[in-house]
């Protein structure tokens, strides 16, 4: 977003307010972009997780630069568009990626009531913004049915730079002899339900698993490892993008989930995954991210959170062909980000 802006007004100054970085980027940062943090700790209590959250958008409102003509406020949680309510003017943009109200309306009579209030809390916002951005159809329809505006989708992908790098990639190939390698870079936390997989290998001899990340699962999924004493799952502390390049060659399969609640999502990592020319095994629900990956070559589908399903498409794709790379990096094309630069720029002017 801030390489959009800037190419079409290399005069603009940009502040951006955002979780601590965890130094896995490769990207250098202009002179004129300012970064700011607030770190949250996310709950899977939705009035513990609801009340983080709302602090959350109060440290944010508190932070915008009083010279701040224009905001963009990027949604993975929609209670950081409370912070819109103490600027009362029209001068800023939404950008959805994920319509969390979906899938809290699915936690009993709480998530009901829960997303009924979330909606009727956010309609004067969504109806004030000048405009809303999201990445795929189904973000879309839910924007419409629920806030009654019209969006412009805006395709998740990867950058060009990394995009480039990664279809360079050199192909290893593991010893017929050795355990079949797998890696997990990514968030740890309750969306990914990465204990799916641990599970899935904890009694096989035949793989390998290294889990790159922080998250809020972290702890957990560490002590059930030494509590089980499994000994073929590490997990491992974030690494610079570069670094973590040279963990993809490693590899042979490349693993993500996310769980039903969080079906509208389309995870960034697996466009990744999918330039290296490595299989790619994930669990998904039905909906947009399932519908995307579905199309590649060598990605194998597995139910989320079924530990069964999990291990029967693991060994599927341990026993199957290389992916066609030649195939799956001419369907990338149209996902690397900056082919959508300008759409955005557009819309901030």
């Amino acid at each position: 977003m801030a390489n959009a802006i800037q190419k079409n007004n290399v005069n603009v100054d940009i502040q951006v307010i955002s979780s601590p970085s965890d130094n896995t980027s490769h990207n250098d940062v202009s002179e004129k972009i300012y970064i700011d943090s607030i770190r949250i700790k996310k709950s899977k209590n939705l009035i513990i997780r609801a009340i983080k959250e709302l602090v959350f958008s109060l440290q944010v409102s508190a932070l915008i630069s009083k010279n701040s003509s224009f905001q963009v406020y990027t949604v993975p949680s929609p209670i950081i568009l409370v912070a819109a309510y103490f600027r009362r003017s029209n001068s800023f943009g939404i950008d959805v990626r994920d319509c969390s109200w979906d899938y809290i309306d699915g936690r009993g009579l709480l998530g009901f009531i829960a997303s009924k209030l979330l909606i009727f809390l956010l309609r004067p916002v969504f109806k004030r913004a000048a405009f809303i951005s999201c990445t795929n159809s189904f973000e879309s329809a839910s924007i419409f049915k629920n806030f009654k505006r019209k969006v412009t989708i805006i395709p998740n992908g990867l950058e060009e730079k990394k995009y480039q790098k990664l279809i360079q990639t050199p192909s290893t190939k593991n010893s017929s002899q050795g355990p079949t390698r797998i890696l997990y870079a990514g968030n740890l936390g309750y969306a990914q339900s990465l204990m799916t997989l641990v599970d899935s290998v904890k009694m096989s001899n035949n793989f390998n698993v290294e889990l790159i990340g922080e998250g809020a699962q972290k702890s957990n999924i560490n002590r059930y490892i030494a509590d089980n004493h499994i000994d073929n799952v590490r997990v491992i502390s974030p690494m610079h993008w570069d670094e973590l390049v040279n963990k993809y060659i490693e590899s042979d399969i490349l693993y993500a989930q996310i769980t039903a609640d969080y079906a509208s999502a389309i995870p960034t990592k697996i466009f990744e995954y999918l330039a290296t020319g490595r299989k790619v095994v994930l669990g998904l629900p039905d909906g947009p991210a399932k519908l995307i990956f579905d199309a590649f070559s060598g990605v194998f589908i597995h139910e989320p959170e079924n530990v069964e399903h999990c291990k029967l498409v693991l060994n599927i794709a341990k026993e199957s062909s290389d992916p066609d790379i030649k195939y799956n990096s001419e369907l990338l094309k149209k996902y690397v980000r900056e082919n959508f630069s300008e759409t955005f720029a557009q819309l901030i002017s």
